[in-house]
């Protein structure tokens, strides 16, 4: 019997749209989602479907054997800065090379999170595949 993958990446059938600092800041619907082995599934969103212009980089960096090192960002905006809300792996690791095109963001931080049009307010759901 084999052992099932760490991390898998699967399209997202969703619409989904992230909202912080009182704007959107990230929609598509070409959204990845991350399924990792002990956590969560992650959305991640193609680069070009964030609004870099609401982020704010910041000196915090972490390091994951599988995925390499994570870059983060803040958002400003209104009366609170929301800190390290949004990561990316500039540089991954040779088999995750399509993660240096994507950002996700920490879910439930957002102030507002929709997925097909509709708010929703827990973690996003593991897809049926």
């Amino acid at each position: 019997m084999s052992e099932a993958p760490k991390l898998r990446f699967v399209p997202s059938r969703k619409h989904v749209r992230a909202v912080a600092g009182g704007d959107t800041i990230a929609e598509t619907s070409s959204a990845i989602m991350l399924l990792e082995a002990g956590h969560g599934p992650v959305y991640y969103f193609p680069r070009g479907a964030v609004r870099f212009d609401r982020l704010v980089p910041s000196n915090r960096s972490t390091h994951c054997p599988l995925k390499g090192d994570a870059s983060y960002w803040s958002v400003a905006g209104g009366d609170e800065r929301l800190e390290d809300i949004a990561w990316s792996y500039e540089n991954p690791i040779a088999a995750f090379q399509s993660l240096k095109s994507h950002v996700a963001f920490y879910w439930e931080r957002l102030e507002q999170r929709f997925e097909d049009g509709q708010e929703v307010f827990g973690p996003p759901d593991e897809p049926v595949l």
